[in-house]
C-alpha cells in the first residue's frame, strides 16, 4: 500500500513532498486544496520561500510522527514534555523568520503552529522586545 504524496514547489523554485495524511492532519488549507482535487500535480505556493516552507512542513511531520507513531515514545505526560522542548527549538528564531512563520501558517491555516507563535509574541512582549511592541514590520522586511 503506498501513501499518497502531495507536492508543493516554494516561491523561490525548491519542490517539496509531504504525505498527504500529515497535509490533511495540520493544514486547512492544502486539505481544502485535496478535497477539491486541486492537489494532483505541483501545487505553487508563491507566498513562501523554501526556508520558511521546510520549517513548517517538519514541523508538521514531527507533531505527526510524534502523535501517530510514537516515534518521541513514552505515556501521554512524557511525549507532551517532548513535544514542547521540540516546539521550544523550533520557534526559537529571529523576529524576521518568526513573522514568516507567522504568515506561513496563516496562509496554510496551521492552528497549532498559529498558536506557538502567538504564545511566542505574547512573551517577547511581556519580556520587553521592543521591535515588536513597537507593532512595526521589522527593518529588514519593509524593504521587501
Amino acid at each position: 500500500m503506498s501513501t499518497k504524496i502531495v507536492k508543493l514547489r516554494s516561491s523561490d523554485g525548491i519542490l517539496f513532498e509531504v504525505d498527504e495524511g500529515v497535509a490533511r492532519q495540520y493544514s486547512q488549507s492544502i486539505g481544502n486544496l485535496i478535497e477539491d482535487d486541486c492537489a494532483t500535480g505541483v501545487i505553487p505556493i508563491f507566498n513562501v520561500t523554501c526556508r520558511i516552507l521546510r520549517m513548517l512542513l517538519e514541523y508538521m511531520e514531527n507533531h505527526a510522527n510524534a502523535t501517530n507513531n510514537g516515534v518521541f515514545g513514552g505515556p501521554g505526560p512524557v511525549l507532551a514534555h517532548r513535544l514542547k522542548k521540540r516546539d521550544a527549538e523550533f520557534i526559537n528564531v529571529d523576529n524576521d523568520t518568526l513573522f514568516d512563520l507567522l504568515e506561513a501558517a496563516d496562509y496554510f491555516n496551521v492552528s497549532s503552529i498559529l498558536e506557538l507563535i502567538v504564545k511566542t509574541i505574547a512573551g517577547k512582549m511581556n519580556d520587553n522586545d521592543e521591535e515588536i511592541k513597537r507593532n512595526k514590520v521589522p527593518e529588514s522586511r519593509a524593504k521587501d
